[in-house]
C-alpha cells in the first residue's frame, strides 16, 4: 500500500515537472520570435528598408517618391506566431520632403540682339541718317501743305494731301524708333526753305507742275536713295526696320508723281 502511494506520488512530480517546462519552453520561444528579425518560411530573415529616394534634378524639389519603409517577409517564430520586419529607408517625397536635392542651374540670361532694343545707344552713322530723313520728312510735309493750299489741279491737290498724311506718319514713327537716344531736327533746313520760297511764287499749273517735279519726282528720288543706301549701313535693327517699311511708300508717291508729270504734259 505504501509502496502503491510513492509510486504514485513520483510520476504526479514528474508530470508536474514536465508541464512547468513545456510552459518554459513556450515562453521562451515566443520572446525569441519577438526580438529576433521576422523570418521567411524558409528562414530568411526580413530586410531592412533602404531604398533612396530619387533626387531632385530640376534644380527645385525631389519629384520622385522615396521609398519610406520596407517590409520584412512574413516568418514565424519558434511559438509560430507571424513576425514582420521593417526598416526605415531614406528618400525624397513629392513635397520635397527630406532628402537631398541638386541644386538646379541658374535661369539663363536673355539674349538681346543689339540694336533691337529701343534704348540701345545708335551710333554716329544712325544718328545722321536719323536726322536727314528727318528734315527731309519736316520739309515735305509743309511743301505738300502748301500744296494743298495752292494746287489747282484736283489730282495734284489730293497727292499733295497724301504726303501730308504720309510724310507726318513717318515722322512720328522715327521719333518714337529713336526715342530718348538722340534730338531730332525740328526745323527745316535753310537749302529746302528756299524751295519753298520758289514754289510759293507760282501759280496755277505752273505752281503744280513745279511742285510734281521738284517734289513728288525729284525729293523723292532723294529720300529713296537715301533710304536705300540706309538700309545696307545701319546697325539699329529698329532704324532698320522703319527703313524698310518707310521705303514702299516714298516709292508710290513717286511713281504716283510720274503719272501727275505725263497727265499734266497734256494739259
Amino acid at each position: 500500500m505504501n509502496r502503491t502511494f510513492r509510486f504514485t506520488s513520483l510520476i504526479a512530480c514528474l508530470l508536474t515537472a514536465s508541464a512547468l517546462l513545456g510552459a518554459c519552453n513556450r515562453r521562451d520561444g515566443q520572446t525569441s520570435g519577438d526580438m529576433s528579425p521576422a523570418s521567411a518560411p524558409d528562414g530568411t530573415a526580413g530586410t531592412m528598408g533602404t531604398t533612396p529616394g530619387t533626387t531632385g534634378t530640376d534644380g527645385g524639389l525631389g519629384t520622385t517618391p522615396g521609398s519610406n519603409s520596407t517590409t520584412g517577409t512574413p516568418g514565424s517564430g519558434s511559438d509560430g506566431v507571424p513576425q514582420t520586419g521593417t526598416g526605415t529607408g531614406t528618400g525624397t517625397g513629392v513635397d520635397g520632403g527630406t532628402g537631398t536635392t541638386t541644386p538646379g542651374a541658374a535661369p539663363g540670361a536673355s539674349t538681346v540682339t543689339p540694336g533691337a532694343s529701343s534704348q540701345a545707344p545708335l551710333n554716329a552713322q544712325d544718328q545722321a541718317f536719323a536726322r536727314a530723313a528727318t528734315e527731309a520728312g519736316l520739309y515735305e510735309v509743309a511743301v505738300a501743305q502748301l500744296a494743298v493750299e495752292k494746287a489747282e489741279h484736283p489730282d495734284v491737290k489730293a497727292m499733295a494731301a497724301t504726303l501730308v498724311d504720309d510724310h507726318g506718319a513717318a515722322n512720328n514713327r522715327l521719333a518714337q524708333v529713336v526715342s530718348t537716344r538722340m534730338t531730332l531736327p525740328k526745323d527745316i533746313p535753310s537749302s529746302k526753305r528756299k524751295v519753298i520760297d520758289q514754289l510759293n511764287k507760282a501759280k496755277g499749273l505752273a505752281f503744280d507742275r513745279q511742285f510734281i517735279d521738284q517734289v513728288g519726282i525729284k525729293d523723292h528720288q532723294l529720300d529713296i536713295d537715301l533710304f536705300q543706301k540706309a538700309d545696307g549701313q545701319l546697325s539699329d535693327s529698329a532704324m532698320k526696320e522703319y527703313v524698310q517699311t518707310t521705303l514702299p511708300t516714298l516709292r508710290h508717291h513717286l511713281s504716283m508723281a510720274q503719272d501727275l508729270a505725263r497727265k499734266l504734259k497734256q494739259t
